[in-house]
C-alpha cells in the first residue's frame, strides 16, 4: 500500500540506504557520496543497520517499525502494572497508546527515524519511575535521534526532576539540554558546514510557518486538539492519576 500510494517514499529509500550503508561498515553514508547527518544527527540509528545481516530485505525497516511499537506497548503496561494502574485503565491506556490517530499515521506508511520514540520514550519513562539509575541508557538513544530531540522529552524529565528532587533527576535534565544546545549549536555546523537554521530555510522560514495559520489550517489544528485533548482529561480522575503520582512500594 505504501509504495502504491507513493506514501513517504523519500523517508523509506533514505533511511533504508542510510541505514544499510551503516550496518555494511558505511556509517551515515547516503546516496555513494552524501553524508545523512546534513539531514539530522541520526546517531542512535545506526546499529539497526546490522539486522539487515539478519534479514537483509527491503521491508526490514517497516517490519521493525511496528516491532519498536509492540516493544513499546509492552514496556508502558509493564510501567502500568509495576504502578498498580487498575487494570480497565491499563487497557485504557494501552488502547490510546496504539490507536491514537497520529500514532498509526507514521506505522502505514513505511518508516521514520522519530517511530523509534514509540519505545524509546515508554522505556524513559520506565526508568524515570522504577529504575532511574538506568534512565540515563534510553535518554541517551532518545538524544541520538534527531539534534532536537531533547524539547520532545525534556516535559518528561522535568516532570521526574520536579518529583523526586533528587540530583540525579536534575542532571538528566540539565544533560538534554547541554546535548540538545551543542548539537544544534556547534556538533550540526561543525559536521555539515552549515547551520540547522541555514540547512532548514525553506521551512523555517516566516511565511511557511504563517501560512497555515488562517482559515483551513486552523480548522485542522482545532481538529486535531480535540483528538488528544479529550484522552488526556481521563488522568483527572484519581484512579488514573496514581500512574503519574503514586511510587513503587
Amino acid at each position: 500500500m505504501v509504495f502504491m500510494a507513493g506514501g513517504f517514499a523519500d523517508d523509506h529509500v533514505s533511511y533504508t540506504n542510510m541505514i544499510w550503508n551503516s550496518g555494511h561498515g558505511a556509517p551515515f553514508r547516503f546516496f555513494i557520496t552524501n553524508n545523512y547527518l546534513i539531514n539530522h544527527l541520526s546517531f542512535s540509528l545506526v546499529p539497526i543497520g546490522f539486522l539487515y545481516h539478519l534479514w537483509d530485505h527491503p521491508f526490514l525497516l517497516p517490519v521493525f517499525q511496528w516491532l519498536l511499537m509492540c516493544a513499546g506497548l509492552i514496556v508502558l503496561l509493564a510501567s502500568a502494572h509495576r504502578l498498580r494502574l487498575p487494570l480497565p485503565a491499563i487497557a485504557a491506556v494501552g488502547l490510546f497508546f496504539i490507536g491514537y490517530a497520529l500514532a498509526q499515521r507514521p506505522l502505514v506508511n513505511s518508516f521514520h527515524g522519530s517511530t523509534t520514540y514509540f519505545l524509546l520514550v515508554p522505556w524513559l519513562y520506565y526508568t524515570l519511575r522504577l529504575c532511574k539509575g538506568w534512565a540515563i541508557l534510553p535518554l541517551a538513544l532518545i538524544l541520538g535521534v534527531r539534534e532536537e530531540a531533547f524539547l520532545f522529552v525534556l516535559p518528561m524529565l522535568v516532570s521526574a526532576a520536579w518529583r523526586d528532587r533528587s540530583i540525579r533527576a536534575g542532571a538528566l535534565v540539565g544533560f538534554a539540554i547541554f546535548y540538545g544546545l551543542f548539537a544544534i549549536l556547534w556538533l550540526y555546523p561543525h559536521l555539515n558546514g552549515v547551520t540547522v537554521l541555514e540547512r532548514r530555510s525553506e521551512i523555517a522560514h516566516a511565511n511557511n510557518l504563517l501560512a497555515t495559520w488562517h482559515g483551513s489550517g486552523l480548522q485542522l489544528r482545532w481538529k486535531a486538539a480535540l483528538l488528544w485533548a479529550p484522552p488526556i482529561l481521563i488522568f483527572r480522575d484519581n484512579m488514573v492519576s496514581r500512574f503519574i503520582t503514586l511510587r513503587p512500594s
